[in-house]
């Protein structure tokens, strides 16, 4: 399905770098050039590491593996610049075609009885990046915020315009690992679901770079909103994976299903949300896998690019 819409757009591209310097358009009372400020790039040099967590199944055994250099956008791919690419090329996401997308409901039972049968994410009409609570609702002062809302095919469909790619699960934990732990970073503050605190400043997504950078410069590779990888999720990959066969530009899982849910595909996400805390999630621990259906978008994922071998 990537595949099919890639093509157009790199070609669309071509066309519209030629005529970028003469069209302009107004996103919310700011004026932008296409293909301004679409994300500084952060050179990871290659080098050999460790992936996984012992503490995580899914993320066991720890793999030894031999990493490729390549670039990495320093931020989460904001509205702004996901605005230029749809005022560019006319593209439709998912959940605009859809018509709704699924947003999290932070009203919840305080009896853990009625919470458990409560419904956490709520099909939202009208729910799209342009609309991340429903129809009524606006990007407009969000302009530096993570978009969201994005699928798969939406993340692969933006990268592919700037001639780069999604990281694999590998590049993006090697980013990571090299980006080092930070200790401020847009997460749940408090006993998740019941309380949020706020100490973070934020009950949902923050700008991106509202927090500290890591050593490299990266910033919310912790928290603020999950990332796509370009992998196939499967519960048992580094199981399967032979260390020494491994290309760290190559999904450790390209296609398929997996065994948990067997009548979709899902694709591996990184790095935890505002709605990951301590006593629920952690997804924002170095090494720690999540999935999500290529089928579905949630108010929580977002995604950044990389450039570098294929």
């Amino acid at each position: 399905m990537v595949k099919s819409i890639v093509g157009p757009y790199n070609m669309f591209r071509i066309i519209f770098i030629g005529v970028c310097f003469l069209i302009s358009y107004d996103f919310y009372g700011q004026t932008y050039t296409p293909l301004d400020n679409l994300g500084e790039l952060v050179k990871i040099k290659g080098g050999k590491t460790t992936i996984g967590n012992a503490n995580f199944e899914d993320a066991q055994p720890l793999l030894q593996v031999k990493v490729y250099s390549f670039q990495i956008q320093k931020n989460e791919v904001t509205n702004a610049q996901f605005a230029q690419f749809v005022a560019a090329t006319n593209y439709q996401t998912l959940a605009e075609k859809n018509g709704g997308s699924f947003v999290f409901q932070l009203d919840f039972p305080k009896d853990s009885t009625e919470l458990e049968n409560s419904p956490w994410w709520e099909f939202t009409g009208g729910a799209n990046w342009k609309h991340p609570q429903g129809a009524n609702s606006s990007i407009q002062g969000k302009e530096n915020y993570p978009a969201i809302h994005i699928a798969y095919e939406d993340a692969c469909a933006y990268c592919a315009w700037l001639e780069m790619r999604l990281p694999t699960e590998v590049e993006w934990e090697y980013a990571a690992r090299q980006n080092g732990e930070v200790t401020q970073f847009n997460n749940w503050q408090g006993n998740f679901p019941y309380e949020n605190t706020l100490s973070d400043g934020f009950m949902e997504a923050a700008p991106v770079g509202n927090y500290p950078a890591g050593k490299l410069g990266l910033y919310d590779m912790q928290g603020n909103v999950w990332e796509w990888c370009l992998d196939s999720y499967h519960a048992h990959a580094y199981h399967y994976a032979s260390e020494s066969k491994i290309l760290s530009y190559k999904p450790l899982v390209p296609t398929g299903f997996d065994p948990y849910f067997q009548n979709e595909e899902t694709k591996v996400i990184r790095g935890g949300s505002f709605l990951c805390a301590e006593n629920s999630c952690r997804g924002y621990a170095l090494g720690m896998r999540m999935r999500s259906s290529v089928e579905m978008t949630f108010s929580h994922i977002g995604f950044r690019c990389v450039k570098g071998k294929k």
